[in-house]
């Protein structure tokens, strides 16, 4: 009788741990995948990834690669000079190939004449003598003084 009992202990021991791992492993599971260059298929370091409507995110390492728990539905990488997009199919190993987005600007036209800059200094200078303090009668200006009167020495930042 004993024997029987061992062997039942036995097997619902193991039958106990197959479980608690298994239920581990589901618990543990992550996304995980790697953001290229759809031309090139170079990584794109440092692209953000958020989840749309929240603000949850993260950033893909040096080399292209991320980590992201299970719980998101959708998946948005955003990379400058590059389209937006929004992954939706979200599975073990992912690989997210952004777009490069071309910007079309308008000619910049740079003519010859004088810096309105140059202008404004020049008329300072002329007038210098006319606002230094020293030759005036009388002047006026606003300060702005901090302070700050505590006991505890750790309260000042």
């Amino acid at each position: 009788m004993t024997k029987v009992l061992r062997n039942l202990l036995l097997s619902q021991s193991v039958f106990a741990i197959l479980c608690l791992l298994c239920s581990a492993n589901c618990f543990a599971q992550r996304i995980s995948g790697k953001v290229v260059d759809a031309a090139s298929g170079q990584p794109l370091a440092f692209v953000t990834i958020t989840v749309p409507g929240s603000n949850v995110g993260a950033y893909s390492d040096i080399d292209g690669k991320f980590e992201w728990p299970t719980e998101a539905k959708t998946l948005r990488f955003t990379y400058l000079g590059y389209e937006d997009q929004t992954v939706q199919d979200l599975h073990q190993a992912m690989l997210v190939k952004l777009i490069p987005s071309t910007y079309n600007l308008n000619e910049a036209v740079i003519l010859p004449g004088v810096n309105p800059a140059h202008r404004i200094i020049n008329q300072a200078i002329a007038n210098k003598d006319q606002h230094h303090p020293e030759k005036r009668f009388a002047y006026t200006c606003e300060t702005y003084n901090k302070f700050i009167f505590t006991l505890d020495p750790s309260a000042v930042d």
